[in-house]
């Protein structure tokens, strides 16, 4: 298991991000992690604590109906 930094922040609102620090395998299993706890319709950032540069972003939002 590697220690990650997850930032999430929701959609068109402030740009507040909160940081949570989540131990996992790989970045997305650490945005996972998060996703379950807060919920989807957010943008969501991953990166290893000691390697700021290898970052990933994902963003969660509803489907245009």
């Amino acid at each position: 298991m590697r220690s990650f930094v997850v930032a999430a922040w929701e959609l068109g609102r402030c740009r507040r991000r909160d940081l949570h620090e989540v131990r996992a395998e790989t970045a997305e299993h650490a945005i996972s992690a998060i996703v379950v706890a807060r919920g989807t319709h957010a943008v969501y950032e991953a990166w290893p604590s000691h390697e700021p540069q290898n970052n990933l972003r994902i963003t969660f939002a509803r489907r245009a109906e």
